[in-house]
């Protein structure tokens, strides 16, 4: 065979193959140290209308001294993710928490399926479904507490009944917190009214990222340093609703189909012409 047909052919391979197997890329912690996990929405984008911005309350928590600096801190936001973007996709829940052996998960979402408008009742549904997902997959019992966080105030003007269908969104992520033991970070209330505390209509400065670390710091850091557990066990679903099986079983046999016909009529090219 051709030398370069043959590496042609190879390197197609590679590429489809390859765009099979690629995962998405997981921060990788310090093995010895605990793992914490903030699950959401990036806010942490470093200007935004030429207003400068040291990056997310995140990047705040690193500098706070214990117990934080004895904890892994994983950033999982991803830039306008919203609670229905993990809707139904076992493995991409999988890749995001557990891929990093994390023992504490704060569930940063809920602002994103507002804007886009979901009904409260779709938000419900995809809210609790994440968190059986997260319970599901915990396999090896390694989580020590979830907690949840409801939704920024913000500086958009709501019609009446997008005002209530806002405090809906609050009400189910409170009830989540109280029915379930997953201890509340009330961002709203740190934020509600504060203008001072906002780049623009929605994104928080850097003195908006200061205040929800102290609350964070507040709710979260007692549970980091011992003082305070979680006191009762997890409610783990049997089983969890996913349609990541149903969009797994078609693309590697397509590939495979692919690259063998795409040998076979190149053999019978190479074939034709020694004849």
């Amino acid at each position: 065979m051709n030398k370069h047909l043959f590496w042609h052919l190879m390197l197609l391979s590679a590429i489809i193959f390859g765009s099979i197997t690629t995962v998405r890329a997981v921060p990788q912690p310090d093995q010895d140290l605990e793992s914490i996990l903030f699950l959401g929405a990036s806010n942490s984008v470093e200007e935004i209308d030429s207003v400068p911005r040291n990056g997310s309350y995140v990047s705040f928590l690193r500098h706070y001294g214990s117990p934080w600096d004895t904890i892994n801190i994983l950033d999982g936001s991803v830039s306008g993710y919203g609670v229905a973007d993990y809707f139904g996709n076992i493995e991409l829940v999988n890749d995001t928490v557990f891929e990093s052996n994390v023992e504490y998960v704060v569930i940063v979402l809920g602002g994103n399926d507002f804007l886009g408008m979901f009904a409260p009742t779709v938000f419900e549904e995809r809210f609790t479904w994440l968190i059986q997902a997260i319970l599901f997959l915990d396999t090896t019992n390694s989580l020590k507490q979830i907690f949840v966080a409801n939704i920024y105030w913000a500086l958009v003007t709501l019609n009446e009944e997008r005002t209530r269908s806002f405090e809906q969104y609050l009400e189910i992520i409170d009830q989540t917190s109280k029915d379930n033991n997953y201890p509340l970070l009330d961002f709203f209330n740190v934020t509600e009214n504060q203008e001072d505390y906002y780049v623009d209509n929605i994104h928080l400065n850097d003195l908006g990222h200061q205040a929800i670390a102290q609350e964070v710091d507040l709710v979260v850091g007692p549970y980091l340093s011992g003082d305070k557990a979680r006191v009762s066990a997890f409610d783990i679903p049997p089983t969890i609703f996913s349609y990541d099986f149903e969009n797994d079983e078609t693309p590697f046999p397509f590939a495979i189909f692919l690259v063998v016909f795409i040998v076979l009529k190149t053999f019978k090219k190479i074939s034709r012409r020694r004849t």
